[in-house]
């Protein structure tokens, strides 16, 4: 039997806990090794982005520098240029005002001028004998023309003369109407020559019509706004419009004006002479002065009074031309 003696040592052998501890320790120097050199890495570049800021901001004070040299060396010229540029805008303002007060009053004085005129010309207008005499003398010229010889055109059954002769162009357009009353449309006619819209309606050249004044129930005066094919330009006109009517013929004398009431161009008659009980031969003569107008708006003004007597026609027909209940009582 073997006595153990409790006095004697065992051999020490490493437990599992001393183990642990090491590799514990060495892990841990391996992490900080690693942050140590991310740290690091962090520095380095911190290093370099201060420098290169500190290389930005040295090029950025250079810049500045250099700029601010130039400009003071450049800003007496620029100081000098700017001056005279604002003193000559001042001068420039002020000779403008100037000139914006002479047109003024230039345009005042005008507006006086044209007043006075323009009073003249309207009484003148306001004067019978002279409205009596410019008639006369346009039927004075109308009532012997007869070009019923000359060739002849037909258009929508409207027959055309047109001549010329010498400084002079006159037309002839006429009609047969059939079941229509000569007392009828003239005195549709009558009423379109004093309604704006109607009147408009049957030229295409006229852009403006206003009744200037009603003599009596057979004398008119109206002024018209026309495009002249001659000057391009819109020129003012007026009609003076002379009626006789009775149960056989009604007979419109047209004597056109222009702005400074010298006789224009172009003078017309509009009639309508009965034939039978239900007929009827509406006609249209005129004469235009190539003196001072041109072939040209001749033609054009020949044009025109051959559409306006087709339009009227289909108005007529229509009802578009309805006459006033005082017209049609007075009939």
């Amino acid at each position: 039997m073997w006595l153990i003696d409790d006095s004697l040592e065992m051999p020490s052998t490493p437990d599992s806990s001393t183990k642990n501890g090491s590799s514990s320790r060495q892990g841990l120097s391996h992490i900080e090794r690693k942050r140590e050199q991310s740290r690091a890495s962090t520095r380095r570049w911190r290093a370099n982005e201060k420098l290169t800021l500190d290389g930005l901001r040295r090029q950025i004070l250079g810049l500045e520098t250099e700029l601010k040299s130039k400009l003071a060396i450049a800003a007496p010229d620029k100081d000098r240029r700017m001056e005279s540029l604002i003193a000559k805008k001042r001068f420039y303002m002020a000779q403008n005002i100037q000139l914006l007060e002479a047109i003024k009053l230039r345009e005042m004085n005008l507006g006086r001028v044209s007043n006075l005129m323009e009073r003249n010309i309207q009484a003148s207008l306001f004067d019978d004998a002279f409205l009596l005499y410019m008639t006369r003398q346009t039927q004075d010229k109308l009532t012997s023309l007869n070009l019923r010889q000359g060739p002849e055109h037909v258009f929508n059954g409207i027959h055309c003369i047109a001549l010329t002769s010498g400084q002079t162009m006159c037309y002839d357009l006429w009609k047969e109407y059939v079941g229509m009353d000569h007392c009828v449309m003239g005195d549709l006619a009558w009423v379109t020559y004093q309604d704006k819209s109607k009147f408009l309606s049957l030229d295409s050249r006229v852009v403006d019509h206003q009744l200037i004044r009603t003599v009596n129930a057979n004398m008119l005066v109206i002024t018209i706004k026309v495009w002249d094919s001659d000057t391009k330009q819109i020129v003012q006109r007026y009609l003076v419009l002379h009626r006789d009517r009775n149960h056989i013929q009604n007979l419109v004398t047209a004597t056109v004006l222009n702005a400074s009431l010298a006789p224009a161009p172009h003078a017309f008659f509009s009639e309508s002479i009965k034939t039978s009980e239900t007929s009827f031969v509406g006609s249209a003569r005129g004469m235009i002065s190539l003196k001072t107008g041109s072939p040209e708006e001749a033609n054009a003004v020949v044009q025109a009074m051959l559409f306006a007597q087709c339009r009227f026609e289909t108005y007529a027909k229509s009802g578009f031309l309805a006459l006033p209940s005082t017209a049609t009582a007075e009939q």
